[in-house]
């Protein structure tokens, strides 16, 4: 496959590429490794905020502030 055109390394951290075809994969897949491994080294979250919604219900929250509990060890 062409350069830039293949399957999307997750672990990939260059941010800085724009207008390619899998420029949506990555961010997506980079946000799911982030959560993961936020998650793997939690116990616990709350809402610790106000939750601002779109002015569009169709587009869901703007902000959503998150308090986490560490693992610890």
């Amino acid at each position: 496959m062409s350069a830039g055109y293949g399957p999307p390394d997750p672990l990939d951290r260059q941010l800085d590429r724009r207008g390619q075809r899998w420029t949506a994969v990555r961010r997506v897949q980079r946000f799911r490794v982030l959560l993961e491994e936020l998650l793997a080294r939690t116990t616990d979250f709350s809402v610790s905020g106000e939750i601002l919604m779109a002015r569009w219900a169709e587009w869901g929250t703007r902000a959503v502030p998150l308090s986490f509990l560490a693992r610890s060890g």
